[in-house]
């Protein structure tokens, strides 16, 4: 009797496995600097703080819309890195091949030198609906650090087309960041060009 049991426990093991099937094979994920290198003569310092960002994006698996506006988890589909560091970094390295002169050290953690401009972003969206467009909403803003002036408050969006699959959803994320990065440098251009002021 106990090895009937014993039998009827193992088929039932067996057929719990076949129902799983074989598991997902993960993909994993970065976003991309796409900025091109430039020739603007901006030097100085630029300090980035801490990028202020969602709960939802704080997760490891990519993060989709329906079309309805529901955020669809894609469970097969893994950043290689925190999105939030990843984010910093591209835009860091985008900022850094445009302006190749401009020093950009992280806020906190290194002083503020005179002249230098704290940059602030805080993303309020960053993903995207497969098969139609991204749906990113970033703001974002310059300041004085030393004596707390803000130099200038911006509001960026992007929808861009995305096809069906995650590798676009990634394209168009960093193809928006690079959007990003360039209104930051032409905004650095301008202060730096007004009397005055010396970013």
């Amino acid at each position: 009797m106990r090895s009937l049991a014993v039998i009827c426990l193992l088929l039932t093991c067996a057929a719990c496995i076949q129902l799983g099937g074989k598991p997902q094979t993960q993909r994993y994920h970065l976003l991309a600097a796409l900025g091109e290198a430039g020739q603007q003569q901006s030097g100085g310092t630029l300090l980035l703080a801490q990028l202020d960002f969602p709960e939802y994006l704080d997760r490891p698996q990519l993060v989709a819309r329906q079309p309805t506006g529901q955020l669809r988890i894609l469970p097969a589909d893994r950043w290689a890195e925190p999105l939030q560091k990843n984010l910093a970094r591209v835009i860091k390295e985008n900022l850094q091949r445009r302006l190749p002169r401009l020093n950009i050290d992280n806020y906190p953690w290194q002083a503020a030198p005179p002249g230098g401009v704290l940059l602030k972003i805080s993303v309020y969206q960053f993903d995207g609906v497969l098969g139609s467009q991204t749906n990113v909403d970033i703001r974002w803003s310059l300041s004085d650090p030393l004596n707390q002036k803000t130099l200038s408050r911006n509001h960026f969006q992007a929808e861009l087309p995305i096809g069906d699959e995650s590798e676009d959803l990634v394209l168009g994320l960093s193809r928006a960041t690079d959007q990003l990065c360039t209104a930051i440098g032409r905004k650095l251009l301008q202060l730096k060009q007004q009397p005055g002021e010396k970013p």
